[in-house]
């Protein structure tokens, strides 16, 4: 997102919640403090299909990407490459 575009959405994205902002941590440093992302998930209080659901909008958010640009791309990414490896259409 160019900064003309994050300017005109600064003002208009909701917050995050306590609980996005807690998933988008998670992301960051699981690796570092987990041996898997499932522990890592349980750990943090999450149940996994609530928890893939609440990254899955974050990902969609306009709000989570102005917080954390370089993970909510990333993580994008991550998406659109397995859902290319399924044979499947990446939308965006």
């Amino acid at each position: 997102m160019d900064s003309g575009a994050a300017s005109r959405w600064k003002g208009m994205a909701p917050a995050l919640t306590g609980e996005q902002r807690a998933v988008l941590q998670l992301e960051k440093e699981w690796s570092g403090r987990y041996s898997t992302k499932a522990a890592a998930i349980r750990a943090a209080g999450f149940k996994p299909t609530h928890y893939y659901l609440v990254l899955r909008s974050l990902l969609e958010a306009p709000a989570a990407e102005l917080e954390e640009p370089e993970l909510i791309r990333r993580l994008r990414r991550l998406r659109d490459r397995r859902v290319r490896e399924r044979g499947g259409r990446v939308d965006g």
